[in-house]
């Protein structure tokens, strides 16, 4: 089942049916760059920006900060495709081994819609980098429910 939260969509499914998801859905997107991250290789944040770095093929100059993640996702200049899609398995383990692990999460969060809003508006053109309408699209998984913190943050009743 897909659900949406204003601006991410939300699979509801195992692991397994999401791999056929993604069969199913690069089958359907030949021109599209899908990139998968895992919430269990990102507990904490220097491993979600490795992953992020390695799913994303970012350049060399990543900085391996929530700035450098937000530059990177809002520039794949790197990458020759017209849409692109993150999907992010398994959100609920998503920087789960970290003290005051809402505010961070919520700093991710807000941090991908904000790249979402950016790529999906075409009044937000920038003349300077030549900025163009992007499809970007943001798929999370969970298997079971949301945890709390993603519950509230994504405001999902």
């Amino acid at each position: 089942p897909l659900f949406r939260s204003k601006m991410i969509n939300i699979l509801k499914m195992s692991c397994d049916k999401l791999d056929e998801w993604l069969i199913d859905y690069r089958l359907k997107n030949e021109d599209t760059f899908i990139a998968v991250v895992r919430g269990k290789r990102m507990k904490n944040k220097e491993r979600l920006l490795d992953e992020f770095a390695s799913a994303f093929q970012f350049p060399d100059y990543f900085g391996e900060n929530w700035d450098a993640l937000d530059d990177c996702i809002t520039d794949f200049s790197w990458l020759k495709e017209k849409k692109y899609v993150l999907v992010i398995a398994d959100l609920n383990l998503v920087l789960s081994e970290i003290p005051n692990k809402y505010e961070i999460r919520k700093i991710f969060i807000d941090l991908l819609k904000t790249a979402k809003e950016y790529w999906n508006n075409p009044a937000q053109l920038d003349q300077w980098f030549g900025h163009i309408y992007v499809d970007f699209d943001i798929y999370i998984q969970v298997d079971g429910d949301l945890d709390t913190d993603f519950r509230e943050i994504l405001s999902i009743n």
